[in-house]
């Protein structure tokens, strides 16, 4: 695999779903993580199931890929299930808090309770 290039893989065993992203997840392959999250989030809508992103083989982020997480969470959301971020590397809690998504003090106005995709 081309260090650019990333590759998506969904897996589900009935009770969640789960979208694992490999490589970087940035504006040049942020259509290819956007149409297996929307696949996903569709599937698993008002099921009560949980839907997760795996981020252990992410090797960068940028801002159109943070904002493409909040995206699918706020559209989870509206589904009526939430959607939680899984495995995140050493280093994206740093990248997050430098774009301004802060996870431990989120005023997200789409979180429902306290399930928001920016708090641990």
């Amino acid at each position: 695999m081309d260090s650019n290039e990333t590759t998506v893989r969904v897996d589900d065993d009935g009770r969640s779903r789960v979208v694992h992203v490999n490589g970087p997840l940035d504006l040049p392959n942020a259509k290819k993580v956007c149409q297996a999250l929307v696949e996903s989030l569709g599937q698993s809508a008002n099921t009560g199931r949980a839907d997760y992103v795996s981020l252990d083989g992410l090797t960068r982020i940028d801002l159109s890929g943070l904002q493409l997480l909040c995206s699918s969470h706020r559209t989870a959301v509206s589904l009526g299930n939430n959607l939680k971020l899984a495995d995140p590397p050493p280093w994206f809690h740093e990248v997050c808090s430098a774009a301004g998504f802060v996870r431990s003090r989120s005023t997200c106005p789409y979180r429902r309770g306290e399930n928001c995709l920016w708090r641990d």
